[in-house]
């Protein structure tokens, strides 16, 4: 636990100061200012962006951590002043707030004692601390995902994670990313949530509170390096931000910079990528003031981080998104075949819908009442409340738009939502896929309700409904906080008060494919330590090795 609140502090640490140092280079490009929170997610996503390039030509490890270091370190010298200043303020505000900070601090532990000891989520033993592995000790591989078709769902949050793992340095490598998101964006939205105090609600108050539910459903699993928690928070925050950006500065290069991260976003997880069709709104406005110059900026910056995935994919799979066969423009030798793919996808849908042992393509009116009868209580609540959140929030606008008072910005921004609802249930409606989007709608209607003013029928109505959607969520809410609570006293006695809990090892048989050896996994349990690995004691019969090692890569032959 000690060790993971370390981890906090160096990844808070270094985020800052890259986010200082970028955040400078993104006001002389674009003319936009960044700060406060907005300069660690900016840290955090140039170190994704970094490693993603650095990881198509090297391992992750010493090298991509002294560059970053070697970048803070020069920027500290030429702002010293400024920083010394910021540094200042910054103590000033603690002392000022001391409550206040206690109570991040005490976020901090709470958070700190779940990701030292928590329960491994199913992908991180199925791929995901694997892959982070390779990441690790070697460049991109060429057909990596023959070996294991999991390893094509490419995510630049396994990058990430890797530069963090330190275990270049470390006896065991840190696992604690989830958690330090968990932390920030807990810290965020609790900051956020001030307002509460003057007895003022406003609209991004929902979206804080959408982030503090998510962050209680997943505080037993923060010790997973798991994509779907990178890319809902991420979610969360861009929604809740836009909202917030709304309320204040209503600012253009505040919306294009949350598109930016909307790419970002699309980069960790693909399927939570449709939140940038809110880019509409900031491009429409560049457009109409004839602004090509930013136009152009924000597409140059937008194509620099997504450049490292699309690489990645290519070499990874031979698709330029893996598993989607839409897109197929790539003829190379190393192409997961299209058999595999479309054997994927059905798998992900079919489990998605609960289908088992059924075909993955019935027809929707098949399959909703199966997969609906195999949710529980408290996930049918949390889908019927954001159904409702949604035909609420939809109505409202259309309500504003007749009052001649169109928020295109906030519908924007809800469009992006609804799509990626749509995308959700129709291709594979697990509700930990979705929970941004699910989470989202309810939440920003209960907030729209208490901080309108105006009475008459309509706020009756939105009362009702803001009513309604508290009764629904509240099971979902006390599910979670009820398993949080029975874990903590289940696993008090255990000894990770210092050091993290490892990650898991397995058994492995060695899969011979040519001249090189494949650690496989006997059941689902792809450890970190098993490199190289795949799951399962077998490996498809067609899958053939480029030459003598692992890294030289893979490919099926026909």
């Amino acid at each position: 636990m000690i060790e993971v609140l370390a981890s906090f502090a160096f990844m808070l640490s270094v985020c800052t100061l890259t986010g200082f140092a970028v955040a400078g280079g993104m006001r002389f490009i674009t003319k936009s200012r960044l700060q406060g929170f907005s300069i660690i997610i900016t840290g955090i996503v140039s170190i994704t962006v970094l490693t993603g390039y650095l990881s198509i030509f090297t391992k992750i490890g010493a090298l991509a951590n002294f560059m970053v270091l070697a970048i803070d370190g020069l920027y500290i010298w030429i702002e010293r002043r400024k920083l010394r200043a910021v540094s200042h303020k910054i103590l000033e505000y603690a002392l000022k707030h001391r409550w206040e900070l206690l109570f991040y601090i005490g976020e901090a532990i709470i958070i700190a004692y779940f990701t030292s000891r928590g329960n491994y989520h199913t992908d991180t033993n199925l791929y995901h601390a694997a892959n982070i592995r390779i990441y690790e000790e070697t460049r991109v591989i060429k057909g990596l995902a023959n070996v294991f078709n999991n390893y094509g769902y490419n995510s630049m949050y396994h990058a990430f994670c890797a530069f963090f793992s330190e275990h270049w340095l470390l006896s065991k490598p840190w696992h604690t990313t989830s958690g330090f998101l968990a932390f920030i964006f807990s810290v965020y939205s609790t900051h956020r949530l001030k307002s509460l105090n003057e007895r003022r609600v406003r609209l991004s108050d929902g979206g804080c509170i959408a982030i503090l539910i998510y962050v209680l459903n997943i505080l037993y699993y923060t010790n997973s390096p798991a994509t779907d928690y990178a890319a809902m928070l991420f979610a969360l925050y861009m929604m809740t931000e836009w909202i917030r950006v709304k309320e204040t500065t209503d600012d253009v290069l505040s919306y294009a910079n949350l598109c930016i991260l909307g790419v970002y976003i699309l980069t960790l997880k693909i399927s939570a990528g449709l939140l940038i069709v809110a880019v509409i709104y900031p491009a429409c406005i560049f457009l109409r003031e004839k602004r090509i110059r930013d136009t152009i900026k924000y597409l140059l910056i937008g194509t620099g981080i997504s450049l490292p995935y699309f690489i990645r994919n290519f070499f990874i799979s031979g698709w330029l998104v893996y598993p989607f066969k839409t897109i197929d423009i790539f003829n190379v030798r190393w192409k997961v075949p299209l058999d595999i793919l479309e054997m994927d996808v059905a798998i992900i849908g079919g489990s998605g819908k609960c289908l088992f042992d059924m075909p993955a393509d019935l027809p929707i009116y098949q399959w909703v009442p199966i997969w609906w009868k195999a949710q529980e209580y408290y996930g049918k609540l949390l889908v019927l409340s954001a159904i409702l959140g949604v035909g609420v929030m939809t109505l409202h606008e259309i309500y504003r738009i007749t009052q001649k008072r169109t928020d295109l910005a906030t519908i924007s921004i809800l469009f992006g939502n609804f799509v990626s609802l749509i995308l959700w249930f129709v291709e594979a409606p697990f509700i930990r896929y979705g929970l941004a989007f699910l989470l989202f709608p309810p939440c920003l209607t209960v907030a729209v309700y208490l901080s309108e003013k105006r009475y008459g029928f309509r706020r009756i109505v939105m009362g009702v409904s803001a009513i309604l959607i508290l009764f629904l969520l509240l099971p979902f809410v006390d599910h979670y906080f009820g398993d949080n609570i029975g874990f903590v006293s289940m696993h008090k006695s255990e000894p990770y008060y210092v050091f993290q809990k490892d990650y898991d090892r397995t058994e492995n048989i060695e899969i011979k494919v040519g001249n090189v050896l494949i650690n496989g996994a006997y059941g689902a349990t792809n450890s970190y330590y098993a490199y190289p690995s795949t799951t399962g004691p077998v490996v498809d019969s067609r899958l053939r090795a480029f030459g003598d090692t692992f890294e030289e890569g893979f490919y099926m032959q026909d």
